[in-house]
Parts: C-alpha cells; sequence; structure tokens
C-alpha cells in the first residue's frame, strides 16, 4: 500500500473511515490507486472488474452485461455496506473512425455509457438507504471538445456519459433532503501516464504532451488521486452535475500532443 501521508489526511477525510467505497474498473491504473488511498484513509473498498484486484473486496464481473451487474453491485453491497462513494473509471478507446462497425459502435457505448451509467444508477437505492453519499464517472475531452475522426466511437460515447452524469445527478436531486443527499459528477483528466497507456505510447510523446501543457509536468495516477476524494467528501457538498476538469491546463490549447500521438499509435 502506498503511503499518501505527504497528499492525503486522515483527518480531514475522516468520514470514509470504515464506510463502503465501489470502484468500477479499480484492478488497475487510476482505479487501482483510488482503491489503494481508499483503503489507506480506513475505508471498506470493494472493486468490480473484469480482473482479479488486489483490494480486500474484489469482484470479478463485466458491467457492460446487465445480467452480471446488479448481482456484482449488491454482492459489493452485502460485503462493504451501504457505500457512502461510487467511482467508475471504466473507458476503453481503439481509435476507430467513422469506418467502425455498429457492432463495434455498440461495444464502446456499453463500455463507456451504460457500464458506468446503469451502475451507478443501482448502487444509488443502496447508497440512499445508507444516508447519502457521491457518485463520480470518469469522461473524457474526446467527448466535448476534442473531435478527431480516429476517436469517433468513444468520443460519442462519452458524450453521451456527459449528458447521463447530469441526468443522474437530477434524479438524485429530486429525492434529496438535507440529512440524505446523492451527489453525482463527471471527473474529465487530461493524459494520465497510466500503465495501459504506457503500454501503448511512447515516452517521448508523454514528454511533448507535458510541454504543450500549461502546466508542464507529466500526469501519474497518484497526481489526480486526491481531487477525486476531495469531490467525494463532504467538504465537495454544493459539487453535482457538473464534471471537475483536471488536465494540466491543455484543454486551453489549440494543438495537442495527445492527438498527435494517438493519430502517430493508430
Amino acid at each position: 500500500m502506498t503511503n499518501w501521508d505527504n497528499s492525503l489526511s486522515r483527518d480531514y477525510f475522516a468520514e470514509f473511515s470504515g464506510r463502503g467505497v465501489i470502484i468500477a474498473g479499480g484492478a488497475a491504473g487510476i482505479g487501482a490507486a483510488l482503491a489503494d488511498a481508499f483503503a489507506w484513509l480506513g475505508a471498506k473498498v470493494a472493486v468490480i472488474d473484469l480482473n482479479e484486484s488486489a483490494a480486500a473486496v474484489s469482484i470479478a464481473a463485466d458491467l457492460t452485461d446487465e445480467k452480471s451487474r446488479a448481482p456484482a453491485i449488491a454482492e459489493a453491497c452485502a460485503k462493504i455496506g451501504a457505500p457512502v462513494a461510487f467511482i467508475s473509471t471504466l473507458g476503453f478507446d481503439n481509435r476507430l473512425g467513422f469506418d467502425l462497425t455498429q457492432e463495434q459502435a455498440e461495444h464502446l457505448m456499453r463500455v463507456n455509457f451504460f457500464a458506468p451509467v446503469f451502475a451507478a444508477r443501482d448502487v444509488m437505492p443502496a447508497m440512499r438507504k445508507g444516508g447519502g453519499g457521491a457518485v463520480c464517472l470518469f469522461t473524457s475531452r474526446h467527448g466535448s471538445e476534442i473531435f478527431e475522426p480516429d476517436m469517433t466511437g468513444y468520443g460519442c460515447a462519452k458524450a453521451a456519459l456527459d449528458s447521463g452524469i447530469k441526468r443522474l445527478a437530477v434524479k438524485a436531486g429530486q429525492d434529496n433532503t438535507p440529512d440524505n443527499i446523492i451527489r453525482v459528477f463527471g471527473f474529465c483528466p487530461g493524459w494520465v501516464q497510466s500503465d495501459s497507456q504506457k503500454a501503448r505510447f511512447g515516452a517521448q510523446q508523454f514528454d511533448d504532451a507535458a510541454k504543450e501543457q500549461l502546466v508542464p509536468v507529466g500526469m501519474q495516477p497518484a497526481d489526480i488521486v486526491p481531487a477525486i476524494i476531495f469531490g467525494l467528501s463532504r467538504h465537495s457538498r454544493l459539487l453535482s452535475g457538473a464534471t471537475l476538469r483536471f488536465d494540466a491546463g491543455e484543454g486551453q490549447i489549440r494543438k495537442s500532443a495527445v492527438t498527435d500521438g494517438s493519430k502517430k499509435a493508430s
């Protein structure tokens, strides 16, 4: 387990100690870093992923499958109790443009839209019964501002997710009371150097991307974890229906090494 002393305060985030946290897609990368950080804070963490996780509660399930999704969430809630936080880092892109097949497009929608939105929807009854909580779904700049043709399927699915986040937030808000609040927000990171991204792109491409950011440093999974936890905590109790941008200012420029890198790698 990582020592998070330099970036997370157990006292400041004491609300998570002994409480349930579910992470969809937490077996590796950003999700695994979040699982580690929440465990360090004393939370009861359940990870739902296609692959086995190092988390104390690891549930192997395909959240794109409607028949598997609800049982997996029910199992997680049974093992850790009513969750106060649900995070989905689910995402997949295969650099397909307008020549993608309908089957390929449907798969991208299942992974990037259906799985996170419906999983969050299925978590909410247990969260409500437990007194409320917060939901964070990972979106992407490719759904809102980077419209390169070779990311058509992925980008359209993430655009749908942006809309789904707002609708989930409104639905939750209709049932909120001052003593039982469920918040839903999106988290849009920059180009995070996760293991999966390092397997696809070279160090020079990451360096080029960092130089074009307003904050010219590479982004690691551990860099974004504290911001996500802050958003899920009661310190962000007025955050709902919006998406947090955490991209080192990359979204403020016209040209992106991320875009160029993806085209070179395709």
